[in-house]
């Protein structure tokens, strides 16, 4: 497939404006986002072993398993969302904490479960919006850049699920490497399995994090959950009390220690805290991060 030129492409953005999406074939979308892709840049990155990443989900009951704390089902994925269309699910995550309140809308009285998860296998995540490193002039690659990102910054109402078509096919195009020609692909032996946008609810525009669900399975490790009880929700301000915590997870269960968040240090050692981007965070001697319980 061929680069388009300027003029193709301000046709095709126009087209899929104009489109009724409760009413376009989802497989017609994602051919005309694979034309707009031919030839542009993508920038992506493998994040570092030592990341962490966040994910939020809300239930009235406690949670018993690490199942319920990871991405959902196929069959319970019934509509198209931001980056996936329907039975296909994606692990929706973010390295800033605080993100999650935002994107799940809690309210006051809602029970909040934030799960902290470690990377522990390489895979590369894309940039929905990717920098551009030269001073080059590219038209065309503004052009269909800033479509990109308008249509990802823009809030959907869950009812009117259709509009995320466009970005559920750009999400896919680049989440499951498919930039070769539609081909999939990978980076010297480690693959592509994710993308990163900006944060539609969190105010400071956060990173967020859609991660294929294989590619969570082998590529994440659960290293603890909280259970946090949302108490005032006023503007963007967000005030919440910890209830419970858990980081042993026997045969899948959630061993839930009905305290706050801990840390237990051996004799004779040492960890030191600090507050980091996404919090309080303790490490030993050797610099590795401890995790609590």
């Amino acid at each position: 497939m061929k680069p388009i030129n300027l003029s193709e492409a301000r046709q095709l953005i126009q087209q899929l404006n104009r489109l009724d999406l409760d009413r376009a074939s989802y497989v017609h979308v994602q051919k005309v986002i694979q034309q707009l892709f031919v030839g542009i840049p993508i920038h992506g990155k493998t994040p570092h072993r030592d990341s962490r990443i966040y994910r939020g989900v809300k239930y009235r009951d406690k949670p018993e398993t690490v199942r319920q704390l990871s991405y959902p089902p196929g069959d319970r994925v019934i509509n198209f969302q931001r980056c996936n269309p329907p039975n296909a699910p994606m692990f929706y995550c973010s390295p800033d904490p605080a993100a999650v309140f935002y994107e799940l809308n809690v309210q006051p009285g809602d029970r909040l479960y934030v799960s902290k998860w470690s990377i522990v296998d390489d895979f590369i995540i894309l940039q929905i919006a990717p920098n551009v490193d030269d001073n080059s002039v590219n038209h065309r690659r503004d052009l269909i850049v800033t479509f990109f990102e308008t249509r990802f910054s823009q809030p959907i109402h869950e009812t009117y699920s259709s509009q995320y078509k466009i970005t559920a096919a750009i999400a896919e195009h680049l989440s499951r490497g498919n930039i070769m020609n539609g081909e999939n692909t990978n980076f010297k032996g480690v693959e592509i399995g994710a993308l990163s946008y900006p944060s539609v609810s969190h105010p400071a525009r956060s990173e967020n994090i859609a991660i294929r669900p294989a590619i969570a399975d082998r590529c994440l490790r659960l290293d603890y959950v909280e259970e946090m009880l949302v108490d005032e929700v006023i503007g963007k301000t967000i005030r919440y009390t910890r209830t419970n915590f858990a980081s042993t997870f026997p045969e899948g269960n959630i061993a839930w220690k009905d305290t706050i968040i801990h840390w237990k240090v051996p004799p004779h050692s040492r960890v030191t805290v600090t507050a980091e981007q996404d919090g309080w965070v303790a490490r030993d001697e050797s610099g590795n991060i401890v995790n609590p319980g």
